[in-house]
């Protein structure tokens, strides 16, 4: 019977209505909520600045994988919603920055808007790892 662990690592802030991220036991898979541009106070890093944004959530979901004992070779999947389609290349070019030559599976989408409306982009993944 699988065993779900919530994990909300002190890196970042403490949430209300929902989980940083859900580890499963078996072949250990991590689902990471969407991660915004927000620091461990929940106060947004980078203002309007779109690169500075999406390096912080990249740094956030790196916070996540520390505490799960993971690394971005275990990222399986990215869905990233960037608010103005225009800025897809901006937000691909960061995650080739920080992910390397093998990234894994995702998913880049342009939205007019977020549910917060000062953040400009919300990333989530999926983790895949050994026990």
């Amino acid at each position: 019977m699988p065993h779900n662990q919530k994990i909300n690592p002190d890196g970042l802030f403490k949430t209300k209505g929902f989980t940083q991220a859900v580890s499963s036991t078996g072949s250990k898979t991590v689902y990471v909520s969407g991660q915004l541009p927000w620091d461990n106070k929940a106060q947004l890093v980078g203002g309007d600045d779109l690169e500075e944004q999406t390096r912080q959530v990249f740094r956030n979901i790196t916070c996540v994988l520390d505490e799960v004992g993971a690394t971005w070779d275990d990222v399986v999947k990215l869905n990233a919603y960037v608010v103005g389609p225009e800025n897809v290349n901006t937000v691909a070019r960061i995650k080739g920055e920080i992910i390397g030559e093998a990234p894994p599976a995702d998913t880049i989408v342009g939205v007019t808007g977020l549910a917060y409306p000062d953040c400009l982009i919300e990333i989530d993944a999926i983790v895949m790892m050994d026990e």
